[in-house]
């Protein structure tokens, strides 16, 4: 949805753009400049007005089934007198250190409950993967020099982990930069949980996710990020798709 109506008004933008110079029509121009302000403000803030939308409505939103949740974190089905829900996180390396295979052994044997991990993996053209990681570096160089005069433990900590991740960063540029194949790579972890009642389905299977996060994400050296609204309901649509 948001898609579609993003398009719209790029269209119409560019569409009264053209008609407004060629003819000098300060209203058309005036209301360029006025669905411009639109377009940006929906590319740039486009999860942020859905959720407000669906938070202060009674709209649910739905996909094969699947209703999101007050929270928008989790998405839940029903089957039969039960609801299974299901929440997500998707891990993004930002160091090149292997996966400690002791660790995820020790990590699956204490957890209760089953959690699946997937891999989804990207080819880019080698110009723009160049590009996006030299834009990645870039930023967090500046970020770095930021806080590189902090004294603070915390300040140390944070220091730490940018120098990491740049030096991951510099690692996947190099490779790319002497004919290395461009992909990226990221994991998406996925739990569930089946109740009686939605809202403890939806309670537990999001309470899941959380724990294991807090052990995956040192394990595979990421960072990690709960799914939520739209981008929770796309990945359970890929899911679907690639059964």
């Amino acid at each position: 949805m948001e898609n579609l109506t993003i398009y719209i008004i790029a269209l119409v933008c560019c569409a009264n753009a053209v008609a407004g110079f060629i003819t000098f029509n300060p209203y058309l121009i005036a209301i360029t400049s006025l669905l411009s302000v639109m377009f940006l403000i929906l590319f740039k803030g486009w999860n942020m007005i859905e959720v407000l939308i669906f938070k202060h409505t009674n709209i649910i939103q739905m996909l094969d089934g699947f209703e999101l949740s007050g929270s928008r974190q989790t998405a839940s089905i029903r089957d039969g007198s039960a609801y299974t829900s299901i929440s997500a996180a998707e891990l993004r390396p930002t160091s090149d250190s292997e996966v400690d295979r002791d660790k995820l052994e020790k990590l699956i044997g204490t957890i209760g409950f089953p959690f699946r991990i997937s891999t989804y993996v990207k080819r880019f053209k080698a110009d723009k993967m160049i590009e996006k990681l030299q834009v990645k570096r870039k930023m967090k160089e500046i970020e770095l020099s930021r806080i590189h005069n902090q004294k603070s433990g915390k300040g140390m900590l944070k220091a730490s982990r940018l120098k990491e991740e740049i030096s991951y960063l510099s690692h996947e540029l190099s490779q790319i930069q002497n004919g290395g194949i461009p992909l990226e790579m990221r994991y998406y972890v996925v739990t569930a949980s089946t109740a009686s009642v939605k809202y403890k389905a939806d309670e537990e299977a999001l309470s899941n996710l959380k724990e294991v996060l807090s052990g995956l994400s040192s394990i595979f050296g990421a960072e990690s990020s709960i799914l939520s609204g739209t981008e929770l309901m796309k990945l359970i649509k890929f899911d679907y798709v690639m059964r």
